[in-house]
């Protein structure tokens, strides 16, 4: 996972707020998971879509320096199983 810790007057509830504004439309859903302090926000591409679903986690949490936001890794085997069939 990729991680980042981001220092300033920003919450949690700030970040999540804009990716699941930024991400919620077209092929793709986000929703947001947690408490105050310690947010969830997962995007994925929705059902049925070419290449299949996938999904994206962003582990947002409030620390003594500021905010550490984490990366998780994409699910790829959606994707795997889209091409196998095509080919």
């Amino acid at each position: 996972m990729d991680r980042q810790i981001f220092h300033g007057d920003i919450t949690p509830h700030d970040i999540a707020h804009a990716l699941a504004a930024e991400f919620n439309r077209g092929n793709l859903r986000a929703q947001t998971i947690g408490q105050a302090d310690k947010l969830a926000v997962q995007i994925a591409t929705q059902a049925g879509v070419s290449g299949g679903q996938t999904a994206l986690t962003v582990q947002i949490q409030k620390t003594d320096d500021g905010l550490m936001v984490e990366l998780g890794q994409q699910a790829w085997l959606g994707l795997a199983a889209s091409l196998s069939q095509t080919a």
